[in-house]
């Protein structure tokens, strides 16, 4: 059986949200140029290569990658974009201080309301490389627990790319550990 998993990116408009799903989808064509606000959702799916822990070895994950809109006009659809996601990957930019604030509401949004746990998400902070350093910002509160990598849009895209595959990885752990916890409880309730 092959593995999928629904990765959604998400976070405030002009954060660097499309950017990075071009760099994971390897859709190079699309980096650069004027900036263009995403209108809804754009999908892309390739696949993820990486170890797996547990010893399993090599494994590849098929991912569908969903790229949001930040606009507010977008939030009505949250309830679609949240249907089977294994994974939240928040895009903001921490020299643009209002930012903060709507990546809170976002992570608040899919992580609190729609149950997935912290280690089902993944904040990116996306900056200019001649903005200040990286050690003087701050994780907006309510995401302290997520882990937080931080990058400069210049950097080498492959530092992005093993973030990404590193957290899917450990997301399929979770993924994992959850369907067997409920084929457990099926098995347990089939045998009273």
């Amino acid at each position: 059986m092959a593995l999928k998993a629904k990765i959604l990116v998400g976070g405030p408009q002009e954060s660097g949200k499309t950017y990075v799903s071009n760099v994971l989808a390897d859709a190079t064509e699309s980096l650069g140029g004027e900036y263009q606000p995403t209108k809804g959702v754009r999908l892309l799916e390739f696949e993820v290569d990486g170890e797996r822990g547990r010893g399993e070895g090599l494994v590849r994950v098929g991912v569908e990658l969903w790229d949001a809109g930040g606009g507010k006009e977008y939030e009505t659809c949250w309830p679609a974009f949240a249907k089977e996601t294994k994974g939240l990957v928040l895009v903001y930019n921490p020299a643009v201080s209002e930012q903060s604030k709507v990546v809170e509401k976002w992570y608040k949004y899919f992580v609190k309301q729609y149950g997935l746990r912290d280690s089902q998400c993944m904040l990116l902070a996306i900056h200019k490389s001649d903005s200040r350093p990286a050690q003087d910002w701050t994780v907006p509160p309510a995401l302290q627990s997520v882990r937080c990598t931080h990058f400069a849009i210049d950097d080498n895209p492959d530092a992005i790319k093993k973030t990404f595959t590193d957290f899917i990885m450990e997301l399929l752990n979770i993924i994992q550990e959850k369907q067997e916890k409920e084929e457990q409880g099926i098995v347990g309730k089939r045998k009273n």
